[in-house]
């Protein structure tokens, strides 16, 4: 059975005739402004884009005429949690939360990025959520690097324990180069910051003595 059409292919294909559909393309334009609000706003005026707008009211004046737009997605994956996510306002992702929004309809690789990018800012409470959303702790990003990688990099040992810890990360999986680099990055990190905590535990898990 064929997926149905998404809302983004459907306003894309309503921009070539706007004539046509005019409702879609404004609905277009809220969806646009929410997702670039989320990055900055706070919740008051998150709630103004996306609050069910009282009968009557006109869909072409009142910007808070779609609250369905919460979980949509645009061209290039992003959507309005991913996109607060993404820039580590607390508020925008409360008010998301709380209003059902989720990341089921953003590809794995989308959810990546979203990942090491959040651990790569130290954003942890999103780290959080990702690690509780299920989001994959082993796929490497499109520049080959894992999360734990990118937590050790970025000096970030709270997440790189929330990470080595997690009843996902299976040692006999990993590569003999993947142990060498994790082990080199680890070393790099003692010597220029004089901490030994994740070289230690990687050579516990990797049995080294």
């Amino acid at each position: 059975m064929p997926k149905p059409e998404r809302f983004i292919d459907k306003a894309l294909k309503a921009q070539q005739n706007p004539a046509n559909n005019p409702q879609l393309l404004i609905k277009l334009s809220m969806f646009r402004l929410l997702l670039e609000s989320v990055k900055y706003a706070n919740e008051y005026s998150i709630e103004n884009l996306t609050t069910v707008i009282p009968e009557g009211s006109s869909l072409v004046t009142d910007p808070r005429a779609f609250p369905d737009l919460i979980n949509e997605i645009d061209e290039k994956d992003n959507t309005p949690l991913g996109n607060a996510i993404l820039a580590n306002n607390q508020q925008a992702f409360d008010y998301l939360k709380r209003n059902e929004a989720t990341l089921e309809n953003v590809s794995e690789e989308k959810k990546n990025e979203i990942l090491i990018h959040c651990i790569g800012h130290g954003y942890e409470k999103m780290v959080d959520y990702l690690i509780e959303s299920k989001v994959s702790l082993t796929k490497k990003g499109k520049h080959g690097w894992s999360p734990l990688m990118v937590a050790i990099y970025y000096d970030r040992p709270e997440i790189f324990e929330k990470i080595i810890n997690h009843p996902t990360i299976d040692i006999k999986n990993f590569s003999q180069f993947e142990k060498f680099f994790l082990m080199l990055l680890s070393a790099f990190r003692g010597i220029f910051t004089g901490k030994y905590d994740m070289y230690q535990k990687l050579s516990e898990k990797f049995s080294i003595k």
